[in-house]
Formats: structure tokens, C-alpha cells, sequence
């Protein structure tokens, strides 16, 4: 398992180097300045954490969630928030501020997952990364702060990831664009819409990394991105098969 999914995951994806997709980037695609990353949100991205930030991330997320190599639970932490906020607190502020990230950070415990019935190829199971609780809950605290200036950056199409929207609107929205088209008997049906179903093949792990750099474009804090970035730096993980660990293989693409 661990051999077959590092060709995909334990290498780059890049089509071509930064420096060139940095100058398509410039010549071909325009941020609208209401789309922009305004320093009135930049600002409390970078702030000092606190410790009810952490209390805060730690509420809010799942219980059930499956822990990572140290095996510790979001249960542990939820039943402890009180006791360990004051330590992560500061721990969490370090990194944030340049500080070097937690080696524990980087690393994944890999689980596969079948689609449809046992098979013998790798990739017809779907690899599941769980990462340490810790990591969650900073990446939790990270993700609360984003949140504020977000339905602002992403466009109110895009259900996914952003607070307070539902992906039935989508549903909803599509079905009555289908239904008005429909009924409509002035159009010819060589001119009638289609919809059509996109698939990228293993989106998820073999996105290049250094495509997040594009965050940039977007006017979000130089440290925000330098941080995405190092926590993105040096991943490894195990696959997890029958029970067994493998040896720890080097992780280059995905998003964590």
C-alpha cells in the first residue's frame, strides 16, 4: 500500500516551475480590489493567541474525531481544554510568531479506506491522513480567525468551508436553473444548457503544494502564507495496513 501511494503522494505535481506559473498568474488572472485581503482582517490574523482562543477551538470541535500517531483523542482535550489551554496557548503563539513548527505537526497516520469491495490495487482505496489532536486544534484556532472575512473572499456560489453556508443552496440554485431552461420552448436544443460533471483525478493528493502560495495574490498577511507554508514543509507519514505501520515515507503533495 505504502509503495503504491507514495508514487502519487511522496512526489510533486507541479506542470511547471514557480517563477513561470507566478508570471501567468500576473498576466492572465485579475482579484478585484472587493475581493482583496484588507489589512482591517489581515491584522487580527497575526495577533497574539489567547488562551480562550484555544479554549474556544477545542469546544467547537468534534469529540469523535480519530486521533493521529500519539493516539490521544479531541475527548482528552475537551475534557482538559482548562488545564492545557494556558500551556498550548503560548506554544501555539511561538509558532505562529516564526518559531520553529512541532515536529508531531508534520507527521500522519495514513488509514485506507475501501470505495467499493476488497481489491488488490493500492488505489482503489481512498487514503484518510490523521494528524494529531494538537495540530487540529491549532489549525481549528487558525481556521476560526480566517472565517471572519471569508464569505467576502469566496464567492456566495461556493457552499464549502465557509461558515454558515449550506451546499442545498447549490442544490436549489441548480434546480432551478434546470427547470426554468427546461420549460423554455424558445430556445433550440442544439443551444440548450448542459451540465456537466468534473472530476479531477486524485485532486486532493496530488495538488502542488506551492499552488497555496497563491494566497498571496490575494493580499493575505506575509506570515500567514510563510506559516501555511512551513506547515506544509517536511511532512512524513505511516500507512496503517491489517494492523501493521509501515516505515515513514516522505509526504510532497496533498493538503493537510
Amino acid at each position: 500500500m505504502a509503495t503504491e501511494w507514495h508514487r502519487i503522494i511522496g512526489v510533486t505535481h507541479a506542470p511547471m516551475g514557480l517563477a513561470r506559473r507566478d508570471r501567468l498568474f500576473d498576466e492572465h488572472i485579475r482579484i478585484l480590489g472587493n475581493r482583496m485581503v484588507t489589512q482591517d482582517w489581515n491584522e487580527p490574523l497575526m495577533v497574539t493567541i489567547t488562551e480562550g482562543e484555544v479554549n474556544a477551538a477545542i469546544w467547537s470541535m468534534a469529540r469523535y474525531m480519530a486521533p493521529g500517531l500519539d493516539q490521544l483523542p479531541m475527548d482528552f482535550f475537551a475534557d482538559c481544554r482548562r488545564e492545557l489551554a494556558p500551556w498550548l496557548a503560548p506554544q501555539f503563539d511561538a509558532i505562529l510568531k516564526g518559531g520553529a513548527m512541532l515536529r508531531t505537526f508534520k507527521e500522519g497516520l495514513i488509514i485506507l479506506l475501501r470505495k467499493n469491495r476488497d481489491s488488490d490495487n493500492a488505489l482503489d482505496y481512498r487514503p484518510i491522513t490523521l494528524l494529531q489532536s494538537c495540530c487540529h486544534v491549532f489549525a481549528k484556532m487558525l481556521t476560526i480567525r480566517v472565517q471572519l472575512g471569508l464569505q467576502t473572499l469566496v464567492r456566495d456560489t461556493q457552499q464549502g468551508f465557509v461558515k454558515s453556508r449550506l451546499l442545498e443552496r447549490s442544490v436549489t440554485l441548480m434546480q432551478a436553473v434546470l427547470h426554468e431552461r427546461y420549460n423554455d420552448t424558445s430556445e433550440h436544443a442544439d443551444e440548450a444548457a448542459a451540465v456537466i460533471l468534473l472530476d479531477f483525478m486524485k485532486e486532493y493528493d496530488t495538488l502542488d503544494r506551492k499552488f497555496l502560495l497563491v494566497l498571496r495574490n490575494f493580499g493575505f498577511a506575509v506570515d500567514l502564507v510563510a506559516l501555511i507554508e512551513r506547515r506544509h514543509d517536511d511532512t512524513t507519514a505511516r500507512f496503517a495496513v491489517n494492523g501493521e505501520l509501515s516505515t515513514e515515507v516522505m509526504i510532497r503533495s496533498g493538503i493537510r
